[in-house]
């Protein structure tokens, strides 16, 4: 193999040799491979701390709950994809709402069991003497972001599950809100994916 310089080396030599300058510096086969080496250490020095598939997800996009301490009480959707971002929520006492950026567009089916064609799941969080639970609280049908539904509705719409079916969020309270593919009765519909969790206040 030829090198630049009119050096040349077998492509299967593999013991250092010296090109005869003062500081010893290596040639042929060995130098190359070291540039490359330091070249691809320097590139990954510069393209800031590298991400595994089982990093948390960052940002504005991040739970804003440790799920691993949540006590759910419908199923649990911790390990779910989490491929809706929430945008926005507001409480008005009543209507709730919550929009993510996959509303309308999971797959929709009778998942309830009012025969309604529903998509997805609201969620919320509540903590009760140092604990959190979750509980699904309602349907959505495809593309609805918002249900009609204040403090004293929670008793009821959260299916039974205690202790959130004694529970009324207070003003100044800290609540958490998700969105889910169908799960209340169970890991119902084709995919099982859900949003973000965030953290809001009752007013």
């Amino acid at each position: 193999m030829s090198i630049a310089g009119g050096v040349t080396e077998s492509a299967g030599s593999i013991a250092p040799t010296f090109d005869g300058n003062r500081d010893g510096a290596l040639k042929g086969v060995e130098k190359w491979a070291f540039l490359n080496e330091f070249m691809s250490q320097l590139g990954a020095a510069g393209s800031g701390p590298s991400v595994t598939a089982t990093d948390s997800v960052q940002g504005p996009d991040a739970d804003q709950l440790d799920l691993s301490e949540v006590v759910w009480l419908h199923t649990n959707v911790s390990g779910w994809a989490q491929t809706s971002t929430i945008t926005n929520t507001s409480i008005g006492d009543p209507p709730i709402s919550i929009e993510h950026t996959k509303s309308g567009l999971w797959p929709r089916g009778d998942f309830s069991s009012s025969g309604a064609i529903v998509d997805s799941n609201a969620w919320v969080f509540a903590n009760i003497d140092g604990t959190w639970y979750g509980a699904t609280w309602e349907w959505f049908r495809p593309g609805q972001t918002s249900k009609d539904v204040g403090a004293s509705d929670f008793q009821t719409h959260v299916n039974g599950a205690p202790p959130l079916n004694n529970w009324t969020p207070q003003s100044g309270e800290q609540i958490g809100l998700m969105v889910s593919t169908p799960a209340r009765l169970g890991p119902d519909g084709p995919v099982h994916e859900r949003s973000n969790v965030v953290l809001t206040t009752w007013p």
